[in-house]
Protein backbone atom coordinates (compact mmCIF):
# COMPACT_ATOMS: atom_id res chain seq x y z
CA UNK A 1 0.00 0.00 0.00
CA UNK A 2 3.07 2.24 1.07
CA UNK A 3 4.14 1.49 -3.04
CA UNK A 4 0.87 2.25 -4.24
CA UNK A 5 0.50 5.70 -2.67
CA UNK A 6 4.11 6.98 -2.96
CA UNK A 7 3.64 6.24 -6.76
CA UNK A 8 0.15 7.83 -7.14
CA UNK A 9 1.74 11.23 -5.56
CA UNK A 10 4.24 10.80 -8.02
CA UNK A 11 3.00 9.55 -10.71
CA UNK A 12 1.39 12.74 -12.54
CA UNK A 13 4.60 14.73 -12.22
CA UNK A 14 6.73 11.67 -13.34
CA UNK A 15 4.45 11.56 -16.57
CA UNK A 16 4.73 15.63 -17.39
CA UNK A 17 8.24 15.37 -17.05
CA UNK A 18 8.83 11.99 -18.69
CA UNK A 19 5.93 11.34 -20.34
CA UNK A 20 3.16 8.95 -20.22
CA UNK A 21 5.41 5.97 -22.41
CA UNK A 22 8.18 6.40 -20.42
CA UNK A 23 6.50 6.11 -17.00
CA UNK A 24 4.47 3.18 -18.31
CA UNK A 25 7.52 1.20 -19.79
CA UNK A 26 9.28 1.83 -16.74
CA UNK A 27 6.71 0.51 -14.91
CA UNK A 28 6.51 -3.11 -16.56
CA UNK A 29 9.91 -3.38 -16.30
CA UNK A 30 9.45 -2.85 -12.50
CA UNK A 31 6.67 -5.05 -12.42
CA UNK A 32 8.30 -7.82 -14.22
CA UNK A 33 11.61 -7.52 -12.30
CA UNK A 34 9.23 -7.11 -8.70
CA UNK A 35 7.44 -10.92 -9.62
CA UNK A 36 10.45 -12.51 -10.91
CA UNK A 37 12.45 -11.25 -7.45
CA UNK A 38 9.40 -11.99 -5.48
CA UNK A 39 9.19 -15.67 -6.61
CA UNK A 40 12.60 -16.99 -7.25
CA UNK A 41 13.83 -16.02 -4.06
CA UNK A 42 12.07 -17.67 -1.21
CA UNK A 43 12.54 -15.04 1.33
CA UNK A 44 10.13 -13.07 3.36
CA UNK A 45 12.03 -9.91 2.95
CA UNK A 46 13.04 -10.57 -0.50
CA UNK A 47 9.33 -11.21 -1.66
CA UNK A 48 7.78 -8.58 0.15
CA UNK A 49 10.37 -6.06 -1.62
CA UNK A 50 9.75 -7.98 -5.25
CA UNK A 51 6.25 -7.28 -4.50
CA UNK A 52 6.36 -4.10 -3.40
CA UNK A 53 8.20 -2.69 -6.86
CA UNK A 54 5.68 -4.46 -8.51
CA UNK A 55 3.28 -2.41 -6.96
CA UNK A 56 5.00 0.61 -7.74
CA UNK A 57 5.62 -0.49 -11.38
CA UNK A 58 1.39 -1.08 -11.65
CA UNK A 59 0.26 2.20 -9.84
CA UNK A 60 0.13 4.08 -12.69
CA UNK A 61 -0.99 2.42 -15.74
CA UNK A 62 -4.82 2.79 -14.24
CA UNK A 63 -4.70 6.75 -13.87
CA UNK A 64 -2.84 6.89 -17.13
CA UNK A 65 -5.37 5.15 -18.86
CA UNK A 66 -7.93 6.64 -17.36
CA UNK A 67 -6.63 10.56 -18.02
CA UNK A 68 -6.38 9.44 -21.49
CA UNK A 69 -9.94 8.07 -21.76
CA UNK A 70 -11.30 11.26 -20.39
CA UNK A 71 -9.29 13.45 -22.90
CA UNK A 72 -10.70 11.09 -25.72
CA UNK A 73 -12.62 12.62 -28.59
CA UNK A 74 -13.24 9.80 -30.40
CA UNK A 75 -15.85 8.27 -27.37
CA UNK A 76 -17.52 9.18 -24.52
CA UNK A 77 -15.12 9.48 -21.18
CA UNK A 78 -18.00 8.16 -19.18
CA UNK A 79 -18.34 4.64 -21.63
CA UNK A 80 -14.36 4.23 -21.95
CA UNK A 81 -14.18 5.12 -18.09
CA UNK A 82 -16.60 2.70 -17.23
CA UNK A 83 -15.04 0.13 -19.78
CA UNK A 84 -11.82 0.58 -18.02
CA UNK A 85 -13.50 0.09 -14.26
CA UNK A 86 -15.07 -3.05 -16.05
CA UNK A 87 -12.05 -4.56 -17.13
CA UNK A 88 -10.51 -4.12 -13.86
CA UNK A 89 -13.26 -5.43 -12.03
CA UNK A 90 -12.82 -8.55 -14.62
CA UNK A 91 -9.23 -8.87 -13.03
CA UNK A 92 -9.90 -8.53 -9.36
CA UNK A 93 -12.74 -11.31 -9.77
CA UNK A 94 -10.38 -13.45 -11.92
CA UNK A 95 -7.43 -13.20 -10.94
CA UNK A 96 -7.58 -14.64 -7.94
CA UNK A 97 -9.20 -17.69 -8.62
CA UNK A 98 -7.03 -18.16 -11.90
CA UNK A 99 -4.29 -17.97 -9.26
CA UNK A 100 -5.33 -20.49 -6.82
CA UNK A 101 -6.65 -22.87 -9.39
CA UNK A 102 -2.78 -22.37 -10.54
CA UNK A 103 -0.74 -22.52 -7.79
CA UNK A 104 -2.82 -26.11 -6.49
CA UNK A 105 -1.41 -27.33 -10.03
CA UNK A 106 1.68 -26.16 -9.96
CA UNK A 107 2.93 -24.41 -6.97
CA UNK A 108 2.46 -20.71 -5.68
CA UNK A 109 5.47 -19.55 -7.05
CA UNK A 110 5.15 -21.35 -10.41
CA UNK A 111 1.24 -19.89 -10.11
CA UNK A 112 2.43 -15.95 -10.04
CA UNK A 113 5.18 -16.08 -12.52
CA UNK A 114 2.67 -15.42 -15.06
CA UNK A 115 2.01 -12.82 -13.92
CA UNK A 116 5.36 -11.49 -14.47
CA UNK A 117 4.27 -11.15 -18.33
CA UNK A 118 2.43 -8.57 -17.09
CA UNK A 119 5.12 -5.80 -17.11
CA UNK A 120 6.39 -7.33 -20.49
CA UNK A 121 2.93 -6.78 -21.96
CA UNK A 122 2.83 -3.88 -20.68
CA UNK A 123 6.06 -2.72 -22.22
CA UNK A 124 5.01 -3.86 -25.45
CA UNK A 125 1.69 -1.51 -25.27
CA UNK A 126 3.08 1.38 -24.40
CA UNK A 127 4.19 2.87 -27.67
CA UNK A 128 0.57 2.35 -28.89
CA UNK A 129 -0.18 5.52 -26.20
CA UNK A 130 0.71 8.29 -28.43
CA UNK A 131 -0.73 6.14 -31.25
CA UNK A 132 -4.26 6.82 -28.97
CA UNK A 133 -3.84 10.17 -28.20
CA UNK A 134 -2.85 11.32 -32.17
CA UNK A 135 -6.20 9.60 -33.24
CA UNK A 136 -8.39 12.01 -30.94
Amino acid sequence: MCAMVTERFLGDRLAARFGPVSVLRAGGVFVAAGISLACLWQSVLWSTAGFALAELGMSPAIPLCSSLTARSRRAEPSAGISLISTIGFFGILCSPALTGFLAECFGLRSALLPLAATGTDIIALAPLLPKAEASQ
